[in-house]
């Protein structure tokens, strides 16, 4: 059952797999992350009650390299708003398809090594990706 949670990208049973250890990798984010708009109620002081929108940023797909050798893979997790130019990278510590955390990160604190196999750019996640075992960057 845990090699097929593996295998399907069940995150429930990634989380729980004994077998699995924790990577930690490196990816490069969009500039912009998507949003949604939300509707929430809320109540004023004076006891009436209103709606009001929010946006709220939505998980992304992202390329995370563990290794300058080229172990990688596609995952979705969520980081928040980009608030300052240049901090669109994160550091992701997952366990198969789960991402427990992710941190923003600058440039300069990607390894030199991981740094020449990420691209500077993100690239967009495509259904042909699934079916390629090669970097989507080369």
């Amino acid at each position: 059952m845990l090699s097929l949670g593996r295998y399907n990208n069940n995150d429930l049973l990634n989380r729980v797999n004994p077998f699995i250890p924790y990577h930690y990798g490196y990816a490069v984010l969009p500039m912009n992350t998507p949003t949604k708009k939300m509707k929430e109620t809320i109540t004023y002081q004076n006891g009436k009650k209103g709606k009001k929108y929010f946006e709220v940023p939505q998980p992304v797909k992202a390329y995370v390299s563990y290794s300058p050798f080229g172990d990688s893979e596609w995952l979705t997790f969520s980081v928040g708003e980009i608030h300052k130019r240049g901090m669109n990278y994160a550091y992701v510590e997952c366990k198969g398809s789960y991402v427990r955390r992710a941190r923003l990160i600058s440039r300069d604190e990607i390894p030199q090594m991981i740094r020449d196999c990420i691209n500077d750019k993100y690239i967009p996640y495509k259904k042909s990706f699934d079916t390629k075992k090669s970097n989507p960057f080369k």
